[in-house]
């Protein structure tokens, strides 16, 4: 209605997945399914249902299931808490920032337990493999994660057990942008075995914030 004043209104970035659906923030990496994700499993949580890369990736660029949205500012802080007790073996989930050059930090399940993994991937869709920069055992599957957007694109990446006391991990990453679009920011679990039975990672929010060094 054309014909009225309205208040200024700028698009939901925070979500406290306490909706029966997604924010119109949220962008799948392509074409979605449902089974994918589902805000009805653990009520007040997103749960990620750990997909199987498909045949022909080497990195996370072919990979459908990223749910990302666009940065809502040029320097913010995004954090998310994670419950990764419910991945199987030999898959991750955790907090990326995409576009054609790549990094993350994922809780990873392995044959010994959980695992934190930060990682790296540059021009991924030449085909280019990821590099893990750093890594820590964990004791559980449960970490708030947080990556921290500062001047010109610089991300860092840290992780809690507590909320308060943040480590940072691995080095600083410059973020890139997309093909066609630009960089991303969001969740994701991925199984690195095509294995019947697969497992998943419950997310309890995502809330961004202002960027503090």
């Amino acid at each position: 209605i054309v014909s009225r004043r309205y208040p200024v209104e700028v698009p939901q970035t925070t979500d406290e997945f306490a909706l029966r659906s997604l924010g119109l923030q949220w962008q799948w990496h392509a074409n979605f399914n449902t089974a994918w994700w589902s805000l009805a499993s653990r009520t007040g949580w997103l749960r990620l249902n750990s997909i199987a890369l498909p045949f022909e990736a080497v990195n996370l660029w072919s990979v459908p299931n990223l749910l990302l949205q666009k940065l809502p500012a040029p320097t913010f802080t995004a954090t998310t808490k994670i419950d990764a007790t419910g991945l199987s073996l030999n898959e991750e989930a955790g907090l990326v920032m995409m576009g054609m050059d790549y990094s993350y930090l994922a809780i990873v399940r392995t044959d010994k337990g959980f695992r934190l993994e930060r990682t790296l991937c540059e021009d991924a869709p030449k085909g280019k493999e990821e590099t893990e920069e750093s890594g820590v055992d964990l004791t559980d599957g449960q970490l708030y994660l947080r990556i921290t957007v500062g001047p010109d694109a610089v991300c860092s990446f840290s992780y809690s057990k507590d909320q308060n006391s943040f480590i940072e991990i691995g080095e600083p990453f410059k973020a890139r942008e997309g093909r066609w679009i630009g960089a991303k920011v969001g969740l994701f679990a991925v199984s690195f075995a095509q294995a019947e039975k697969r497992g998943y990672a419950d997310f309890d929010w995502f809330r961004f914030g202002s960027y503090v060094r």
